[in-house]
C-alpha cells in the first residue's frame, strides 16, 4: 500500500508540495504557468460573461522566491484567493487561501508568514523537533507554533486485497460534545429512512485505546444490489487548542472479498500506531 494522496491546511491556508529529485529551473518556470493556466480556465465555469471565476486581479512577488496571484475561484464578487508558489531548495509549494476581498492584504501578509518559516526537510534530520509543536508535511515542515485551524490527511491505496486508507487530524478551538458514533449512525439511517439505498449493518461497535488516545471503533457491512463493501473507521475526539490530540480518524474501505483477512489488516493498522516522541 502506498501513498495516493495528502492534504495539508495551517491557519486556513492550504499547502501542496512537489518534490523535485533533479531540481530544473526550466521545468520549475513551467510549473508557475501552469497554476495561472488552470486558474483562468475557471472561467469556463461561467453561467453569464459577467461572472469573476478566473478573473485574476493582481500579480507579484510577495517575498523572495515567493510568486503571488490574487484571483477569483468563484463568482462571489466579494471573496477572493491568493495563491501563491514558493521555491525552497527542492520542493515547490504551493499555498492558497480563500477570505473577503477586503482583507486581502491580510491573506497576503499570511503567505508571506508562511513562506517565511517554511523549511524543506534535511538528510537524516529527525522528526519531529523536540520541544517544538511545529507543523510537518512531507518533504517540509513550518516553524509555526500552533495557534489554530491545522489539519492533514493522507490517503493510501495500492494494497493487492484493494483496500484503500484514510487518515485524518484536526485541531480544535473548543471541546466537542458529539453523540457517539453508533448514535449518529443511528440518526443518519433516521433521516434516510426510505431513502437509504441497500441494507447497512454495524458488524462491530465498541470503545478501543489507540496509541495511547480513547476513541470509538466502528465497522459496517453495506449490501446493495451485487456490490458488497466493508467500511472499518476509528475516531478519537481529540482535546480544544491542542497539537498534541488534536481530532482525528482512520477510515479503511473496500469490497466484502476476504473479509477475515481485512479484519487483521484493520487491526494491525490500529495496532502499528505511536505517539511520535520530540
Amino acid at each position: 500500500m502506498a501513498r495516493k494522496a495528502s492534504a495539508f491546511s495551517l491557519q486556513y491556508v492550504s499547502l501542496e508540495e512537489s518534490f523535485w529529485k533533479e531540481p530544473d529551473a526550466e521545468a520549475r518556470q513551467r510549473v508557475w504557468s501552469e497554476r495561472l493556466a488552470r486558474i483562468e480556465a475557471l472561467r469556463k465555469r461561467r453561467e453569464i460573461p459577467s461572472d469573476l471565476q478566473g478573473e485574476i486581479r493582481a500579480r507579484r512577488e510577495l517575498g523572495p522566491g515567493l510568486h503571488g496571484v490574487l484571483f477569483h475561484e468563484d463568482d462571489n464578487p466579494k471573496l477572493v484567493s491568493w495563491g501563491a508558489l514558493l521555491r525552497s531548495g527542492p520542493v515547490d509549494v504551493w499555498m492558497q487561501i480563500d477570505g473577503d476581498l477586503d482583507r486581502e492584504s491580510e491573506w497576503a501578509a499570511r503567505l508571506t508568514g508562511m513562506a517565511q518559516a517554511y523549511r524543506p526537510a534535511q538528510p537524516q534530520e529527525r522528526w519531529p523537533v523536540a520541544g517544538k509543536d511545529w507543523f510537518y508535511l512531507n518533504h517540509g515542515r513550518v516553524d509555526l507554533p500552533m495557534k489554530f485551524k491545522e489539519e492533514a490527511r493522507a490517503c493510501f491505496a495500492g494494497h493487492p486485497l484493494g483496500l484503500e486508507l484514510a487518515i485524518t487530524t484536526k485541531t480544535l478551538s473548543q471541546q466537542q460534545k458529539r453523540p457517539s458514533l453508533m448514535d449518529r449512525l443511528s440518526d443518519s439511517l433516521a433521516l434516510a429512512g426510505e431513502g437509504l439505498r441497500g441494507s447497512l449493518v454495524a458488524q462491530k461497535y465498541r470503545s478501543r485505546t489507540v496509541a495511547g488516545l480513547k476513541g470509538e471503533e466502528l465497522i459496517l457491512r453495506h449490501a446493495e444490489g451485487n456490490s458488497r463493501q466493508l467500511y472499518f473507521l476509528w475516531t478519537y475526539a481529540g482535546m480544544a487548542r491542542s497539537a498534541d490530540h488534536p481530532k482525528m480518524s482512520i477510515e479503511m474501505e473496500s469490497d466484502l472479498a476476504q473479509d477475515d483477512a481485512k479484519n487483521a489488516i484493520w487491526n494491525e493498522v490500529l495496532d502499528s500506531l505511536r505517539v511520535a516522541s520530540s
